[in-house]
This record gives C-alpha cells, sequence and structure tokens, in this order.
C-alpha cells in the first residue's frame, strides 16, 4: 500500500488521476468476485430469467406501443457507503430504512424491508429515452449514477463530501436478490456538519459506529427501530446489503478509504471546523 495516498488532501477524488487521454480518470478498485456453484448457477438462472424485461420506447408520431424484449444481464448498479467522522475520530456509518415493492420472477409483487446503504440503485440507461419519457433522465457514468442516487436518497450533493472514491467493483450474483448485477461500489465521507435528509425511499436515517455494524450484518445485534415505544420492530438488512458490506470490509480499498477518511477528517477538525463547536447532525439515533 502506497503510504503517499493516505496523507491528508484537499481535493475530494484524491485517488483519481488522469491516463493522458481524453479526459479519461484512473482509480485503483477491489475487484471482488466469487466463482459460483453449477447447482446455484441454474437455480439463479431460473429467479432471474423471466422477470426482466427491456422496455424499448417506441416514437409516439409510429402510433406504436412499447415493444418488450428480454434484458440481457449483468446489469451495473452503483452502492454508496457514506461515512461520517467527528472529533473522537471514529467513523460512523450511514444506513437507512428501506419499504418498498419489488417485482419478482413471473411478475410476484414482493415487500422489500429492512436495512440499506442509502445512495444506490440501477442507474438510469443512455439510449431510448425520449424527452417526454415517463423514466429518469439517463445517467451517464457510474460516477455520475452515484452522485444522483445520493442526492435523491439522502439530499447529499456532490460538493459537500470530504472525500470521495471508488472502492470496488463486485460480482457475486447471489448478492443480489433480483438479477444478475455487477456492483460498482463508492465511498463518500461528508463533512460532519451536513445533516442527509429522508426520502420517498429511505424512510429513517441512522448513523451507526463502524465497529458496530459487523455484528448487525452478521445477525448477532438485532437493530431494533423505535424502541421503548409500541412501534418497537426489529429490522435485518435487505436487498443482500449485508452481504455486500461483510465482504467489502475485508478488502484492501475499504480499510484504505476508512484510513484515509480519518486523516481527512482530523485536517478538517484542525482547521475548518477547529474554530467552532461541532454540530452533530440528529439522524436518528448514534
Amino acid at each position: 500500500m502506497d503510504d503517499a495516498l493516505l496523507l491528508p488532501v484537499r481535493s475530494q477524488w484524491p485517488n483519481k488521476e488522469p491516463v493522458g487521454y481524453d479526459g479519461v480518470q484512473e482509480m485503483q478498485v477491489s475487484f471482488l468476485v466469487k466463482p459460483t456453484n453449477p447447482g446455484d448457477v441454474s437455480s439463479l438462472n431460473g429467479a432471474f430469467s423471466n422477470a426482466w424485461e427491456n422496455k424499448m420506447e417506441v416514437p409516439r408520431y409510429s402510433g406504436g406501443s412499447k415493444t418488450k424484449h428480454k434484458q440481457r444481464t449483468p446489469d451495473v448498479t452503483v452502492d454508496t457507503v457514506t461515512l461520517r467522522i467527528g472529533r473522537d475520530g471514529r467513523p460512523m456509518v450511514l444506513i437507512g430504512t428501506f419499504d418498498k415493492q419489488h417485482v419478482q420472477p413471473g411478475g410476484q409483487k414482493v415487500q422489500c424491508k429492512g436495512l440499506v446503504f442509502p445512495g444506490g440503485g440501477h442507474y438510469e440507461r443512455i439510449g431510448g429515452r425520449s424527452p417526454a419519457s415517463q423514466y429518469e433522465a439517463p445517467h451517464g457514468s457510474s460516477i455520475q449514477a452515484a452522485d444522483e442516487e445520493t442526492l435523491e436518497e439522502i439530499g447529499v450533493t456532490k460538493k459537500g463530501a470530504l472525500l470521495r472514491d471508488c472502492i470496488a467493483v463486485m460480482d457475486v450474483p447471489e448478492y443480489e436478490m433480483r438479477k444478475h448485477c455487477l456492483r460498482i461500489i463508492y465511498g463518500m465521507l461528508v463533512n460532519p456538519e451536513d445533516v442527509p435528509e429522508t426520502s420517498d425511499e429511505i424512510k429513517e436515517l441512522f448513523w451507526i459506529p463502524l465497529d458496530d455494524l459487523q455484528a448487525i450484518a452478521e445477525g448477532e445485534v438485532m437493530f431494533t427501530l423505535h424502541a421503548d415505544t409500541d412501534r418497537e420492530e426489529e429490522l435485518h438488512f435487505t436487498l443482500k446489503h449485508d452481504k455486500m458490506f461483510l465482504a467489502l470490509q475485508k478488502c484492501a480499498q475499504f480499510k484504505r478509504f476508512v484510513k484515509q477518511a480519518k486523516l481527512v477528517a482530523e485536517q478538517y477538525w484542525d482547521t475548518d471546523g477547529g474554530g467552532s463547536k461541532e454540530r452533530v447532525p440528529c439522524v436518528g439515533r448514534q
């Protein structure tokens, strides 16, 4: 590991360097992959292949309707792990409660409720989208998709980050319940004084110590929502975000990101945040 990359920096993307051609940027990532057992391939193929269709939009003037085509996989998704580090230097991870219907193979609608890492999803494709489309506008590259998803789900803009990095690309088919996806996973250290907001998809937000999150993801410690009230409810991670995190937190790039985030946060409190009292975002329980 290059210790020079761990020095406090002012750039949001300290590990992104131009390759010298056409504005292309290079970032080091961990490629996380797991061979799929032959028996699992068969079952996953049956589960994933018959539900997902790509609806190609036909121009209104043609008088046609949408034509359905089977969507080939893998699809590409983005995920963001958001950190906040206070004066004590303890990394806190942002998680949110998710409660939404998903269409499963065969057209069955299933309610998915649980904990997720906000700021991720299937980003909008380029092509086949008319200006009057009912769908979102195309995002562009995965960096732009991560920006948009983070803004939509927790109201944090890309300018509010102290540190950003691409951590990993993950290809483990069984870690996604809806279809075979390649996950591009980003890390973001937010300004400690910024307050993430809830949205239509993310109902509540909580800062959880990084050291405690592994036990929650492994199911050893229950996450209790609305404790000590008549609305008390125990939640697990959904959408396989627990498996994603448990694999991610073991990889070299995630460890580097956390180490670098601590140094950048320390620099923040020694300069920008040093002259004022810390204002801790009151987003759920800590």
